[in-house]
């Protein structure tokens, strides 16, 4: 037996399925697989860690009709203060210098994987099937058959679309091809209270290590991503709290107060990532099994989400005049298109890596001239300020909050 779609997505954590929230409006069938059981400790979209969303990412989830669940628990990032330990150099970046009420939000990832699949779990032309992982691809020139493990159906759609992370197998079944660097270092993730109101401000400190991200949230509380070498961050992982907060509070200084409570830890090791797309018919790749960022310019799940925002755009037009939403030129158009901007984030996010993650004398030199050349220029803080919100480049529907289109 052999289940016909529109569309197929492999993957449905965060990438997957808002692409496939993203296209219910176009009144087409969706199958989403995932391999990972829900709700488990190994799924990432219902783990612990907190995102950092741009302006330009609310925007997308307003328009797939997401937001106001997910707002509930999102808390604004109203300005950033960026700071470095060698010249005590400050630089404030406020959301109304460019009109807006917030550059971003900082929201739990669990919220936005519940919210998503709660949506497309409730939608009778979307089946979601996990756990479900793909064995096999077998792709003919107008549709992609897919067989999973342990699994009698086979599943069939005009468009295959591959979401299933930065590991993805099936990507690499495909013949894509990855480029990846590892960074000599580790970010600790965790959150910790403040002894003062933070007022919305997220702090971006570059420490001789490398940088440590503060971003506000509830009860004046932070999200931390804190970067350094790996042999410390696997130390400070089964560190006492009270080292911990001691040597985060030494590093980061005291812009955010004094730091009282820490919460669970847990280590990643850095990389970046950027694949080459599979020379397949009727294939593309979004989120993480396409690139993979370091954190220092918190474009991760932004990016997802503007592949999403693209993606859903071409699907849409193609339905809107008629066209194969598989056919050759459409799949290439996305590609080009993503790679451009992708490549463009990569190379932004690997100079700043080079350029903040030294003690080197000449570059920190440079680097304090940098941090004081963007304080005295509203014209570099407005075009700093427009990328942090991820109001760059030529913005897709969705990127600007508008809906695909209406259900009828």
């Amino acid at each position: 037996m052999v289940d016909h779609v529109d569309v197929l997505i492999v993957g449905g954590g965060l990438a997957g399925a808002s692409l496939a929230c993203a296209l219910l409006p176009l009144n087409i069938k969706i199958t989403v697989i995932e391999a990972i059981p829900l709700y488990q400790s190994e799924q990432p979209s219902f783990d612990e860690r907190t995102l950092a969303i741009t302006w330009g990412s609310q925007q997308v989830l307003q328009a797939i009709s997401q937001w106001t669940n997910i707002a509930r628990e999102a808390y604004p990032i109203r300005s950033i203060e960026v700071s470095e330990e060698i010249g005590n150099r400050v630089v404030q970046l406020d959301s109304s210098l460019i009109g807006l009420e917030a550059l971003g939000y900082v929201i739990p990832t669990r919220v936005i994987g519940e919210v998503l699949i709660s949506a497309l779990k409730r939608e009778p032309s979307v089946r979601y099937l996990s756990p479900l992982e793909a064995e096999s691809v077998n792709i003919k020139s107008d549709h992609v058959t897919l067989k999973c493990k342990d699994y009698s159906e086979q599943l069939s759609g005009r468009l295959l679309v591959i979401a299933d992370g930065g590991r993805s197998t099936l990507s690499a079944m495909l013949g894509s091809k990855k480029k990846e660097k590892y960074y000599s270092q580790s970010a600790l993730v965790t959150t910790v209270a403040s002894n003062r109101d933070h007022g919305g401000v997220a702090h971006e400190h570059f420490a001789q290590q490398g940088p440590i991200a503060l971003l506000p949230t509830h009860e004046n509380r932070f999200a931390v991503a804190w970067t350094m070498s790996n042999a410390r961050a696997n130390h400070l992982k089964s560190s006492t709290d009270i080292n911990v907060l001691s040597e985060l509070q030494k590093d980061v200084g005291t812009r955010a107060g004094t730091l009282e409570a820490i919460g669970k830890r847990s280590v990643y090791q850095l990389r970046w990532a950027s694949v080459y797309p599979p020379h397949a018919n009727r294939t593309v790749l979004i989120g993480n099994a396409a690139h993979e960022v370091h954190p220092i310019a918190g474009q991760g799940f932004n990016l997802g989400l503007r592949d999403v925002a693209e993606l859903a755009d071409i699907i849409a037009h193609a339905i809107e005049t008629g066209q194969d939403i598989g056919q050759a030129s459409l799949v290439s158009k996305y590609i080009n298109s993503r790679r451009r901007q992708t490549n463009r984030v990569l190379r932004f996010t690997d100079g700043l890596v080079k350029v903040f993650g030294t003690s080197m004398p000449v570059i920190s030199q440079f680097r304090k001239l940098g941090l004081a050349a963007i304080e005295s220029s509203t014209p570099v803080k407005k075009m700093l300020l427009e990328r942090t919100a991820g109001l760059y480049g030529e913005l897709p529907r969705l990127a600007q909050g508008i809906p695909l289109a209406k259900r009828e």
